[in-house]
């Protein structure tokens, strides 16, 4: 599925990027493969552009988590197929959590402590 893995790891070691790194880039060089049948040298943009869509929309995910997915199929296209990324890829905005609010009775047991 990956031809050219020796390059990846070289490629992923001279930048001195982390182990987990490592492995997530790989999960998602991995997974556009197995999306589409097929090697990710003969991966097309417009399937490319469906599959971030598809991460998007069908499988609902984050948009760190699709960042990090696009974060390692670009770094493959770019420094190991040398091939330009010319895709453009719509991110979900980012979720708004509004922060703890503790209780009067938790800032007792706090203030307690």
């Amino acid at each position: 599925m990956l031809v050219q893995t020796q390059l990846f790891h070289d490629e992923i070691t001279l930048r001195r990027y982390s182990e987990r790194t490592r492995k997530a880039y790989l999960y998602a060089i991995t997974k556009l493969a197995e999306h589409y049948h097929q090697s990710v040298e003969t991966v097309t943009d417009t399937q490319l552009s469906d599959y971030f869509r598809y991460l998007n929309l069908e499988k609902q995910l984050s948009r760190a988590s699709i960042q990090l997915q696009l974060n390692g199929i670009h770094f493959y296209f770019e420094h190991i197929l040398k091939r330009q990324f010319k895709i453009d890829v719509c991110l979900p905005r980012p979720s708004q959590k509004l922060p703890q609010v503790l209780s009067q009775e938790e800032i007792g047991q706090l203030l307690q402590h």
